[in-house]
């Protein structure tokens, strides 16, 4: 049985939790990425899972006619500066919470793992909030998701285009009247395991044990985008710009393969909103400019549009035109390209491991050749 071309597979689990049978399972490959892995003893090859599949059938959405752009910041300082950007995950997630529903979104285990869980109160929330670049696993998401909704609860969903459409195409045929879904804008998603050797690599280096992670610290500003890594007797600050984990985030080269065609980097979204940051709302709009954070929201549904209505009080807004939020979004119009130096990236970490390819291919390595070759000519 096949469910769907390797290259196309997003890990969405619609497959797992479809199968009548109880056949697949989601195995982690090499690269760390989860895909499905059928029990030949138990597959009747009903072809389920295969006509569930996001990736050969896109789930079908009614969306406005023009999609309505703002740029977005919570009128809440204190709660702005631990979001990631302009903080509408936290105003979308209080609405429902207030409203007796449920919140699903991606936090870190005590490992280090990124994976969603169901929040019931704000506290389990707050830990949803700020960016996890590494794929989630969504578990027993989509399954928990359709017991609320039968219990008649509202619930929202954040994640990635391709979680979105797994969770719309799981749920066909049920009464989604209480569903709110939220897509992200995303760049791709980087490999889980690339990201746990890095946290070792980071604690070998310093000594020290891991205690805590923010990709999006604002400690240097919204704008500064600092990765942080919160130890029991240090913490390790980088820009993102010099950040070993970052620079291979943004080479392409540890995204998962699906990424590189994604059917969803384009402006027919899977959100009832789609969220992100504002880049550029510096030189568009100076005025909103603030350096705790500004989001970028587009409201894609009649059902986002009547959202947005109920949460507005808790928000500082501004109009903005789809031209704009473009600029500075590469991927509301595209996919992330893939590298050329993928497989040569993978063929090294298999071979040499994480220690090598950071020194290959990131400023981690540069430094360290120009650090040598400055003590070698003081030396001379």
């Amino acid at each position: 049985m096949i469910i769907t071309k390797p290259e196309l597979c997003t890990g969405c689990t619609v497959c797992e939790k479809s199968c009548p049978k109880g056949a697949i399972q989601m195995k982690p490959n090499n690269e760390g990425f989860l895909y499905p892995e059928i029990s030949e003893e138990l597959c009747v090859e009903c072809g389920i899972c295969a006509k569930k599949c996001p990736s050969n059938n896109l789930p079908e959405q009614e969306r406005l006619e023009e999609p309505q752009i703002f740029a977005a910041k919570l009128k809440d300082d204190d709660a702005l500066l631990k979001s990631a950007s302009g903080g509408m995950f936290t105003a979308l997630s209080d609405y429902v919470l207030d409203m007796g529903g449920t919140v699903y979104g991606a936090v870190f285990d005590k490992d280090f793992n990124v994976h969603h869980i169901k929040a019931e109160t704000k506290e389990d929330r707050d830990r949803m909030r700020g960016s996890k670049y590494t794929q989630s696993s969504l578990l027993d998401t989509l399954t928990s998701i359709k017991s609320d909704l039968e219990n008649g609860r509202k619930v929202l969903f954040t994640g990635t285009g391709c979680q979105c459409a797994g969770v719309r195409r799981f749920l066909e045929g049920t009464d989604c009247t209480n569903l709110f879904v939220a897509d992200l804008i995303c760049e791709g998603t980087p490999s889980p395991r690339v990201f746990k050797d890095y946290l070792k690599y980071i604690a070998k280096k310093h000594k020290d044990k891991v205690l805590d992670v923010k990709f999006r610290d604002k400690v240097n500003g919204w704008t500064g985008q600092t990765m942080s890594v919160k130890m029991e007797n240090s913490t390790y600050y980088k820009s993102s710009k010099h950040d070993a984990f970052y620079e291979l985030f943004f080479r392409n080269v540890i995204l998962r393969p699906s990424c590189h065609n994604c059917p969803y980097a384009t402006m027919d979204r899977q959100g009832d909103v789609t969220i992100g940051d504002f880049w550029g709302i510096d030189k568009i709009n100076p005025d909103f400019m603030d350096d705790k954070g500004v989001s970028l929201l587009i409201v894609n549904t009649e059902k986002g549009k009547a959202l947005l209505g109920d949460i507005k009080d808790m928000l500082h807004l501004s109009a903005q035109t789809l031209e704009d939020a473009k600029k500075r979004q590469k991927n509301l119009y595209r996919p992330s390209p893939k590298s050329a130096r993928r497989e040569e990236f993978w063929q090294n970490y298999e071979k040499k491991g994480i220690k090598f390819v950071l020194k290959k291919y990131t400023e981690e390595g540069f430094l360290v050749r120009v650090k040598r070759g400055v003590k070698k000519l003081i030396r001379k």
